[in-house]
């Protein structure tokens, strides 16, 4: 379970690489869980399904709970998001008001759909939950495919990232800046279920995630 201080946790990496197991291990012993689970896969994980808003607040009124938050295949990811993390500010209010109230995590499946990378609009709620998420007892992790595709500032944010293989010339250059333009390159040949973790401008190299 993740404890004290929030955290802002990035995973990277093409399909197959091994994020969603990472991701898995990652929630494995969280009590208090919402996940915007746009592959509608975590209802096999153990997660009660919710498809609206107000089914998720029902859910998350149990002292404990996992919740699949699944939106309609029609679905505008980004305002969809934005009724999620406004939910979560809501069920948060008793930690931001400095009561003793557990924390809770929000993993979102695929970031590029629901925080793409553009500014204003519904993506702002997101950038704001970053930035305010440690005021409210909420933890993010957020799963995508392509960096390059998910909000800047939102990825600006995160306080640990894993990125795994991938060979998108764009994505390359994103996560160059961060952990070296050397250290990026050799994303494109990294074996499945290994991984650079980047946090607090430190790098360790091949994390195994099996």
């Amino acid at each position: 379970m993740i404890k004290g201080q929030t955290k802002r946790i990035g995973i990277f990496g093409r399909s197959g690489c091994g994020k969603s197991t990472l991701a898995k291990q990652l929630i494995k012993d969280i009590d208090r869980l919402v996940v915007y689970d746009t592959l509608c896969e975590y209802e096999e994980q153990g997660c009660k399904v919710a498809r609206s808003i107000v089914q998720l607040l029902k859910l998350a009124r149990q002292r404990r709970f996992k919740i699949a938050y699944q939106p309609d295949i029609e679905s505008v990811h980004e305002k969809e998001l934005r009724k999620v993390a406004e939910a979560l500010l809501l069920i948060q209010k008793p930690y931001q008001e400095g009561r003793a109230y557990p924390q809770i995590t929000l993993m979102i499946e695929e970031m590029s759909l629901a925080i793409p990378n553009k500014t204003g609009g519904d993506v702002q709620i997101m950038q704001n939950l970053a930035n305010m998420g440690r005021h409210y007892g909420i933890n993010l992790i957020g799963i995508a495919q392509r960096p390059a595709n998910v909000n800047a500032t939102f990825r600006g944010s995160l306080t640990e990232q894993y990125f795994f293989s991938m060979v998108e010339p764009l994505d390359i250059d994103e996560v160059g800046k961060k952990i070296g333009r050397e250290n990026a390159e050799m994303l494109r040949k990294l074996p499945n279920h290994q991984a650079f973790r980047y946090s607090d401008g430190c790098i360790e190299n091949h994390f195994n995630t099996l």
